[in-house]
């Protein structure tokens, strides 16, 4: 009885989410322009525009990027003597100016769009700079054996 009973449970369940599993697919194959993370993101939560999955991938990645590349910039500020220390700081906080420049720069040209939009362009072109601030880094601690992780 208790067999029957869970089959049921499991056979309703499956009814009733069906449509907006379906849905959900739907939404990725009628989207040509979609990739396989906003797609899952897609199914995740239908309510969400695909728009608002790529910011969200977006920012995820964003977050990941930053927190690598300050525990690196610590790492190696943290190893290097007080000159250079002092150096790589103010070469830092250029840096961050700079990225935010020119990624304020890139994404203004952006006109008409959503806000979305405007965020996607600014982060996409933060996660290129850091992606590339972060294999400087690298750089820096294979040159000087710094042995950063």
């Amino acid at each position: 009885m208790k067999l029957r009973y869970v089959r049921i449970l499991l056979l309703s369940a499956l009814l009733i989410s069906a449509p907006t599993l379906v849905f959900a697919a739907s939404s990725c194959t009628v989207n040509a322009n979609a990739n396989e993370e906003e797609c899952a993101c897609l199914i995740q939560d239908p309510n969400l525009t695909l728009e608002e999955c790529e910011a969200s991938i977006q920012d995820k990645k964003f977050e990941i990027t930053d927190k690598q590349l300050n525990r690196t910039y610590r790492e190696i500020r943290a190893k290097l003597p007080l000159q250079q220390k002092t150096e790589f700081v103010e070469a830092q906080r250029l840096w961050v100016r700079l990225y935010d420049k020119d990624c304020s720069f890139e994404s203004s040209f952006i006109e008409g769009g959503s806000s979305i939009h405007r965020n996607i362009i600014y982060t996409t072109c933060l996660q290129e700079q850091m992606d590339t601030r972060l294999k400087y880094f690298k750089r820096i601690c294979e040159n000087i054996n710094l042995n950063c992780k």
